[in-house]
């Protein structure tokens, strides 16, 4: 049960701290590592114990954060993306169609018909 918990509370850890980092574009699982003093490899082993990886959690991470932002603020979707690390709004445009099956602006127009 401790290994559960103690692998439960490094994944919950690493979502923390991802979260701090959501605006740098180009955040690799190398960036990663180097900020919090660890190596990518072992990064990597111990999310695949908790059946992820980095890219997963990062891009749950933005889509959780992108949707908040749609459905709770008026900023515009380029500063948003700009927010989540994205350079360029098509670029933050197809990660949330990828994620979402949808535009953001279709996300906020149906949060506000709601």
């Amino acid at each position: 049960m401790k290994a559960s918990s103690s692998n439960t509370d490094y994944v919950d850890t690493f979502r923390l701290t991802l979260d701090m980092y959501l605006d740098r574009p180009g955040f690799t699982l190398q960036r990663f590592a180097s900020l919090t003093g660890r190596s990518a490899s072992s990064i990597k082993r111990a999310l695949a114990k908790h059946g992820t990886t980095y890219q997963t959690e990062l891009d749950a991470r933005r889509k959780s954060r992108a949707i908040f932002l749609l459905e709770s603020s008026d900023a515009e979707i380029q500063k948003i993306g700009t927010q989540l690390g994205y350079p360029s709004q098509p670029s933050f445009t197809r990660a949330f169609l990828r994620w979402t099956g949808m535009r953001p602006s279709e996300c906020r127009r149906q949060s506000r018909s709601s």
